[in-house]
């Protein structure tokens, strides 16, 4: 087995992990194994990695950090429509913005 592939498979396996916590409910440690795959490959997956990690920083109401991911994998991915849709969740709807309720 070459080095990238052995970094690839050991990625794969943070990821498995990271996704099993998250389903779990584990969100703090699914957020800092997706953080754990970026600072070793920050392009993970055209930026999938950085969406995965938005999705547990939202859940975890830390939405600063998740739209700046969100963001992020929009980088890698400008029209991918999952990236846009996390996105979205943080515009402002016409309502907000006028002070009106709905």
């Amino acid at each position: 087995m070459t080095g990238s592939t052995e970094v690839r498979h050991h990625l794969l396996d943070l990821k498995r992990k990271a996704l099993d916590f998250r389903s779990s409910g584990r969100l703090r440690e699914a957020a800092e194994l997706f953080s754990a795959i970026l600072k070793e490959q920050p392009d993970w997956e055209h930026g999938a990695g950085y969406y995965d990690l938005a999705g547990c920083y939202e859940d975890l109401g830390q939405f600063e950090l998740a739209e700046e991911c969100y963001n992020a994998a929009l980088r890698y991915q400008p029209a991918n429509p999952y990236f846009l849709c996390g996105l979205a969740s943080f515009l402002p709807l016409p309502a907000r913005r006028s002070g009106e309720g709905i």
